[in-house]
């Protein structure tokens, strides 16, 4: 094929099983490459999409991104995505012999599951694991029983019980959809949200081959948000048992679900970015050495560290979740807290976005449209009319979506001024 340009597009070949394109931003630091899988619940969502946002985060980390489509349930049920997403990366490595060294997982939500899904089935299948893995508000734990699934109502996702999602009125959602009820019953439905590469959090690690390093970013307010806490944890008993390497997990007050990709502008978004930058050219990008310290947990609002202390932000979670899912063993809040890995610039860097857009719904969705015109697309004509014809709409989409993130957060407020968040439910004793 030829040589990748600003979008060139990868032919589907039945044998890969999969499309993708390249997104190539006007300047490059690195010949190193990140495997970008877009989120949609399993059900929606494209790499045609998600391509402006492939081209911001392409631009800010200085590399290619190799925006990957893969098969959408009900159509295409589990493990169809998993593979996609895992022949994705052998083209890299066999057709466009790249190192696995060089080559970076992203994404966010469905995305993020399907990152570290197929993390774990290029380990179980032999192959060389990617450099690193970067989860956006990655959906890890589709078991639904995390408490934060149903009693954080400030997320812009309602619960399993009201939407598709997880089960809805019908009794059947996203989850019933991507690993097959109608093909193989209702029955098999609970057995597989406890298979490793359905539900990742799940997964028992491998001393032979560790975990790669790892970057997890979520929102405070997200139903997701005992998901990541429960498998940044597990990573991390995994770093004390050989099992992984690194693992950094920020947490960020107030913030809903894949609030990066939404809250365009907002102090938070531009810290994760920067967080994002640091984990590939401090971890991911250098092999020779290792970190000093190999757990990192840090709680930050409007874009300012709060606490490095792991028993503070994780530990309120925790009861709930070894509660629901039985679990014997508390995180290494010690080891967690003992330093950091990615050093921090002493202030966040100046992105397009005013800051005007953290609050302004028009603002925000026209900045985000101004960054993007910047990386000039050497495409086709007929692309860069579907591409302004796609911009068009995302623009009308992002202030919809900016403005239910104000309306969320105007709720939050007065709910959190009458009257406290409900407690977390506490386990009952052990006899």
């Amino acid at each position: 094929m030829s040589k990748p340009g600003a979008y060139s597009h990868v032919p589907s070949i039945r044998s890969w099983t999969m499309r993708a394109d390249w997104v190539v931003p006007p300047t490059i630091d690195s010949d190193r490459v990140v495997l970008f899988v877009h989120g949609g619940a399993f059900l929606f969502g494209s790499k045609a999409a998600y391509t402006p946002i492939a081209a911001q985060l392409a631009a800010l980390c200085r590399r290619r991104f190799f925006n990957v489509e893969y098969r959408l349930a009900p159509e295409h049920v589990f493990p169809d995505a998993v593979h996609d997403v895992a022949s994705a990366y052998l083209y890299l490595l066999y057709v466009e012999q790249i190192p696995a060294s060089r080559i970076v997982f992203m994404g966010d939500s469905a995305g993020g599951n399907l990152v570290f899904s197929a993390t774990v089935f290029l380990r179980e299948q032999g192959h060389p694991m990617p450099a690193g893995v970067v989860g956006i508000s990655p959906w890890t734990d589709l078991t639904f029983k995390n408490p934060s699934a149903y009693d954080n109502p400030y997320d812009v996702v309602v619960s399993p019980s009201e939407s598709s999602l997880g089960n809805g009125p019908d009794g059947v959602g996203a989850y019933d959809y991507y690993v097959g009820r109608d093909q193989h019953g209702p029955e098999t439905v609970r057995i597989a949200a406890t298979h490793h590469m359905v539900s990742p959090v799940l997964d028992r690690g491998s001393a032979r081959v560790p975990w790669p390093p790892v970057y997890l970013s979520t929102g405070t307010d997200e139903r997701l948000l005992d998901d990541n806490v429960r498998f940044a944890a597990k990573l991390a008993r995994f770093v004390d048992h050989g099992r992984a390497s690194v693992v950094v997990h920020d947490l960020f007050v107030d913030q809903p679900h894949v609030f990066p990709l939404v809250a365009i502008g907002h102090p938070d978004t531009r810290r994760v970015h920067q967080r994002i930058v640091s984990f590939l050219t401090e971890v991911a990008d250098v092999k020779s050495t290792r970190p000093p310290h190999r757990v990192e947990v840090s709680l930050f609002a409007d874009g300012r560290l709060l606490t490095r202390d792991a028993a503070r932000v994780w530990g309120p979670r925790w009861a709930g979740i070894a509660h629901e899912h039985g679990l014997d063993w508390t995180p290494s809040y010690a080891r967690a807290s003992a330093g950091q890995v990615l050093s921090d610039p002493p202030k966040l860097d100046s992105l397009a976005a005013a800051a005007a857009a953290a609050t302004d719904g028009d603002a925000a969705a026209a900045a985000m449209v101004a960054e993007i015109d910047q990386i000039p697309p050497t495409i086709s004509k007929a692309d860069q009319h579907r591409l302004a014809l796609l911009r068009q709409q995302s623009l009308a989409d992002l202030k919809k979506a900016v403005a239910a993130v104000q309306r969320t957060s105007s709720m939050r407020l007065r709910a959190k001024q009458s009257q406290a968040l409900p407690p977390l439910p506490v386990p009952p004793p052990k006899d």
